[in-house]
């Protein structure tokens, strides 16, 4: 809306069979950056992997030999909630995503704690979303299982925000269910993709 003519960004779109992250962390690497680099020469400035648990490997990505700006969508997240001064922030999605380092290591770097569910529910997490949300079911039970999460979180470790750290996690869960601020990583990545896109000088983040 804040653009007066009919400017819309160019998009190309790789589409990753997400079975081949879970399976193959190591092939994965050499592929992610083989297809960063067949966009580049497709004409894309930047990339963006809609998906959090693919962030897994964006360090050993970015080490490697790619032409474009991957914008991390961990980054993207954790640069949102720091001019909020908030520094407990509770961190829902999937195992490899709770359990992972990589966005432990950046939101360490901006003095922001993050804090996940018991490993016990982390295994719940898991399965609404892979059994349920994957396959585009929303059950009311499960929203209040997630919900009892988030505010026992809320209780016991004192968290100021929460993250919905999995693309799937908007479809069942909103700002309006919660009383912390909310953090919906696809829509900030998406925000941060399209300003992004429109601008004349695309800067690596």
């Amino acid at each position: 809306k804040q653009f007066k003519n009919l400017a819309s960004p160019e998009i190309i779109i790789h589409s990753l069979n997400f079975q081949e992250v879970i399976d193959q962390k190591y092939y994965i690497v050499s592929k992610i950056v083989d297809i960063i680099n067949s966009l580049q020469y497709g004409g894309a400035d930047f990339v963006i992997a809609a998906c959090n648990s693919l962030h897994l490997i964006y360090d050993e990505v970015i080490q490697k030999k790619i032409s474009i700006p991957w914008i991390s969508i961990v980054n993207t997240t954790v640069d949102k909630i720091v001019p909020m001064n908030l520094h407990r922030i509770g961190l829902l999605g999937t195992s490899f995503t709770m359990q992972g380092k990589f966005y432990q290591k950046y939101a360490r770097q901006q003095d922001i704690k993050l804090i996940v569910p018991p490993v016990k529910e982390q295994v719940v997490i898991d399965r609404i979303i892979y059994n349920e949300l994957c396959r585009g079911i929303v059950k009311s039970k499960s929203r209040q299982i997630l919900l009892s999460f988030i505010n026992s979180l809320v209780i016991n470790s004192d968290i100021e925000g929460i993250i919905l750290g999995c693309t799937e996690l908007p479809n069942i869960l909103t700002q309006n269910l919660i009383d912390i601020p909310v953090f919906d990583t696809t829509q900030l990545h998406v925000e941060k993709a399209f300003r992004l896109s429109l601008e004349d000088e695309i800067v690596s983040t």
